[in-house]
């Protein structure tokens, strides 16, 4: 029978490792203070909107209104998800608990996918603005074109990872 070796006391890098994770403290802050710049642009650009549709009425105020409450409405969305992924970081590298199920993220997978659905959103909101302001159709078409390939590409990516995280 093979003598048991002793276990070796952990080196300055495995002692180091879990201090470092604070550093995600950082991430943390930044994540919070971005949305609440969102959230606070947002509510500005409601009431400005608003605003200099009464007292500035030009053209189609329905349309503009339309079109800048869809940009508003993408900048909260925004701010929800830099929120989230500002609790999922205190989860993932903290170790916390989420404090409400809708916050609550598994892994690293978890805030790929919730970044990659910003960006389908917030390329999707730029094909709707280019094509409700009344762009050139050629130009609007080949953005919409281009815009819809980039959105495959990050729903192939989301679907084949999401397969390899399974298998896992």
């Amino acid at each position: 029978m093979a003598d048991a070796q002793p276990p070796q006391p952990p080196d300055a890098i495995d002692r180091a490792i879990p201090t470092t994770r604070y550093v995600f403290v950082l991430a943390v802050i930044s994540l919070m203070v971005a949305s609440l710049a969102m959230f606070v642009l947002g509510t500005y650009e409601t009431f400005r909107a608003i605003y200099d549709a009464l007292v500035h009425p030009e053209g189609d105020i329905i349309l503009e209104l339309r079109l800048h409450f869809v940009e508003v409405i993408d900048l909260f969305l925004l701010a929800t998800i830099l929120y989230v992924m500002a609790a999922g970081f205190i989860q993932l590298a903290l170790g916390r608990p989420a404090p409400d199920r809708w916050l609550r993220v598994r892994s690293v997978h978890d805030l790929e996918v919730l970044l990659l659905g910003v960006i389908v959103t917030l390329l999707a909101v730029t094909a709707l603005t280019s094509a409700l302001s009344g762009g050139v159709a050629t130009e609007v078409l080949a953005l919409g074109g281009a815009i819809a390939l980039v959105i495959a590409a990050i729903g192939v990516f989301i679907w084949a990872s999401g397969r390899r995280e399974e298998s896992d």
